[in-house]
């Protein structure tokens, strides 16, 4: 996959400031927790917390007026939104890298759901149109209403479908489609929800939400096997088939699955939100349609000769030094960078020793530093994660290339970090 964070474009990269966020939406401005008088929090396992939030994430930032049951599943923006993303560059790699808009593109979300919010999505941010499928009458009718709650029906045609539907008999029989989606059912019974691969998920075991919603005979497998399966009659009706997953496990199934088929191209992609990880799979019948490149991973395995708590401090110090800007999530950093600060090291410490023979104070050789050798570190504008991991006394850092001009940079920073580790 190619995908292994957050999704760059996603807005929600940063930090939600949730005062600033309750000020459009009242309702959620009983639910702040602050922690000081600066920083408020919310409690997120509070289901009207999650309510609120969601609606009022979909008020502020897409113009989006929902209802959301409360017996049903609450969706996570940001979640919703790296699916889109991903759509997104499906379509775009094959439109000259641009993400195409309006009414030429037409999509298919399989069991939309009560709240409809990836056609919502969608059609607010790209103007798509949509065909979304619902087997419940409750949440076809939820979906149906906010639809029209936002005028977007001209855009967005909701399906009520009988149950074992899936795309064959729910497609306009006269259309082209640019893509599918589908956020299928986890489980394949109730027991199945303490399962360990789902134990660091947030959103692994849903409080509340119908059987239809969490669960579906033999599992989410079984289930995408069967939109395979209907794919397989379609064909090229569809140019791009794709599904979210809940069990990594699955993949390697489906895989096998779609080469059983002879289906020519497999695409997947990991889905990463605070501690939540959702799997992607597509696959087209357009033998050469292009996709997305791969994120390749490069390690670094480091010696420790300190205690592996004061790696993290090492490996800050060189962010702050090489003035590169990032974000952790324990063992994960999100870094950015807009100047080669790594690089032309040699003629930066020649710049620097006049001001070292003059004895300059710490302070005012940092201010001449800056000065003198501002134009030795070039424009450089990239985004990569850096994943730690320590066994015993190894440091391993793995690399993965996000977006920018180059991964080459990235490569820069990692032959940095390897000539000065421990020094």
């Amino acid at each position: 996959g190619f995908l292994r964070v957050m999704h760059p474009r996603n807005r929600y990269n940063e930090r939600v400031d949730f005062a600033s966020l309750s000020a459009s939406h009242p309702p959620l401005k009983d639910h702040l927790i602050w922690k000081n008088k600066d920083y408020a929090t919310l409690d997120f396992k509070n289901r009207e917390v999650q309510r609120e939030l969601t609606r009022a994430l979909l008020h502020r930032d897409f113009n989006l007026e929902v209802h959301l049951p409360k017996d049903k599943l609450i969706p996570t923006v940001p979640q919703k939104l790296n699916y889109i993303h991903w759509i997104e560059d499906l379509l775009a790699v094959n439109n000259d890298n641009v993400i195409p808009k309006g009414d030429n593109v037409r999509g298919i979300d399989t069991g939309t759901g009560a709240s409809g919010i990836y056609p919502l999505l969608g059609c607010r941010m790209n103007e798509w149109r949509f065909l979304a499928t619902e087997i419940d009458n409750e949440s076809f009718q939820s979906a149906k209403d906010n639809v029209e709650r936002n005028h977007l029906q001209n855009k967005i045609k909701v399906l009520h479908v009988p149950p074992d539907t899936f795309l064959v008999n729910a497609l306009d029989e006269t259309e082209q489609y640019s893509f599918s989606m589908c956020n299928p059912p986890f489980y394949q019974d109730t027991n199945h929800q303490s399962d360990s691969e789902y134990s660091n998920l947030s959103e692994a075991i849903p409080k509340s939400g119908q059987d239809h919603e969490i669960k579906t005979f033999g599992g989410e497998a079984n289930f995408v096997k069967r939109i395979i399966e209907d794919s397989i009659l379609l064909q090229r009706r569809v140019r791009w088939y794709t599904t979210l997953l809940g069990k990594k496990s699955n993949l390697k199934i489906l895989k096998a699955f779609l080469r059983e088929n002879k289906v020519p191209v497999v695409v997947t992609t990991t889905f990463v939100q605070g501690k939540t990880w959702r799997w992607g799979i597509g696959w087209s019948f357009e033998e050469d349609i292009k996709v997305p490149l791969s994120r390749k991973q490069y390690t670094l395995e480091l010696e420790l000769l300190e205690q592996s708590d004061s790696v993290h401090c090492q490996i800050q110090a060189f962010w702050d030094y090489l003035e590169i800007t990032y974000s952790r999530n324990e063992d994960d950093y999100v870094c950015t960078t807009t100047r080669a600060v790594w690089s032309n090291q040699r003629r930066k410490r020649r710049a620097m020793l006049p001001f070292k023979a003059q004895n300059m104070t710490a302070d005012l050789v940092q201010l001449e530093r800056e000065d003198s050798v501002l134009t030795l570190s070039p424009p450089c504008n990239i985004q990569f994660k850096c994943s730690v991991s320590v066994v015993q006394k190894t440091c391993q850092l793995t690399f993965t290339f996000i977006l920018g001009q180059s991964p080459d940079h990235m490569h820069h920073i990692m032959q940095y970090i390897r000539n000065h580790w421990n020094k």
